[in-house]
């Protein structure tokens, strides 16, 4: 088994899908539209935050479906702003008005709206109307106080605009962007998922693109990682490790997943991410959250999994970078192929990858 070290005993951060409903049908949703589970009432999901509370988590992410579909939208907000964690919404911001604002203020929440691209044309894997709603929808919670992000998916079609879509952030006044990479999981297919994630060379632009726009733009908080995280691989190697010295491989799942978040589903299903929306662990009506993050053998044998080092992975064995890569997403690979260990398929430095190995 893993030892305990490997995981703790509380999960940081909580996400919360209050509502599976949603008034947009994006490209890449992790939720395919397919299950047709109920939403939870409202005592459900009170019940579940105050689970949170006495578990002293420390944030929560509540989001849908669409946030601001859930029926019980105003008891949920008045609820919020009386719990002991932080609390961070995210929303595509089609739905929100000057009212939807300000009980958002008075929550303490934060919000992340979601766009991806400096024009229309840029957000079309979210709908025809998104962008605009998305931009009038920041105005609005900036106007009124609430603290808000923009949420991106970075895919080949708005990457070459990410230096656009933050000069948008810093004219909107938003506290910050967040780019995401584009994950193979609900309705991002294995196949739209390769036809669809950023190029190398797209990755490389960005890396040299973004020193640049965080001393532009220093008034936005940046959060990036993601998606340059293998591109990077070459950078950390070589300011962490020094010359000469052996390191053992690194492990493989070293985010958060399972081991200090969890997500739970408007099913009330608990599973490890919402890109493992198949992994159910327990369900929370007939089990607590605690007793599931401590118990559930499922997770379990995913924090077990999490001990495998990297130079298990196909093509990761004799790679230089293995004592700082993790190998990458290994859920995206799973719904991918099916295979934990199979290699990522957009690494730049493995020779079974889609990308050229001799990056430089």
């Amino acid at each position: 088994m893993v030892p305990e070290r490997e995981w703790i005993d509380i999960p940081e951060m909580v996400g919360f899908n209050v509502t599976g409903r949603c008034n947009l049908k994006c490209a890449y949703c992790f939720q395919d539209g397919a299950s047709g589970s109920p939403d939870p009432s409202y005592n459900e999901v009170a019940d579940v935050l105050d689970q949170l509370n006495r578990m002293r988590v420390k944030e929560v992410l509540i989001e849908g479906g669409e946030l601001l579909c859930a029926p019980f939208i105003e008891r949920l907000l008045a609820k919020l702003k009386d719990c002991c964690f932080r609390s961070h919404l995210i929303s595509n911001g089609t739905l929100v008005n000057q009212s939807i604002a300000r009980m958002i203020k008075k929550s303490n929440a934060s919000i992340g709206i979601s766009v991806d691209g400096p024009t229309e044309e840029s957000n079309r894997f979210r709908g025809a109307y998104a962008f605009h709603k998305a931009i009038d929808a920041i105005n609005t919670l900036v106007r009124e106080g609430v603290p808000t992000y923009v949420n991106c998916t970075v895919t080949n079609s708005n990457a070459d605009l990410i230096g656009e879509l933050v000069q948008l952030c810093s004219r909107l006044h938003v506290s910050g962007i967040v780019m995401q990479q584009l994950h193979c999981s609900g309705k991002a297919s294995a196949s739209f998922y390769e036809k669809n994630f950023i190029t190398l060379s797209q990755l490389g632009r960005l890396k040299n693109l973004m020193p640049e726009l965080k001393d532009r733009h220093r008034e936005l908080h940046f959060v990036e990682s993601e998606i340059l995280d293998l591109i990077n691989a070459r950078d950390r190697y070589h300011s962490i490790c020094e010359a000469g010295r052996e390191y053992m491989p690194k492990k493989i799942f070293r985010c958060a997943t399972g081991r200090r978040f969890c997500l739970i589903l408007s099913n009330l299903d608990v599973v490890p991410c919402g890109i493992m929306e198949d992994f159910v662990c327990g369900n929370l009506s007939d089990r607590s959250l605690d007793d599931i993050w401590k118990h559930s053998e499922k997770l379990s044998d995913l924090r077990e999994l999490s001990g495998t080092r990297v130079d298990r992975i196909v093509g990761c064995e004799n790679c230089t970078y293995n004592p700082i890569c993790d190998g990458g997403c290994r859920a995206d690979m799973y719904n991918h192929s099916g295979d934990w260990l199979a290699p990522h398929i957009f690494c730049p430095y493995n020779r079974y990858a889609h990308y050229s190995s001799d990056y430089s």
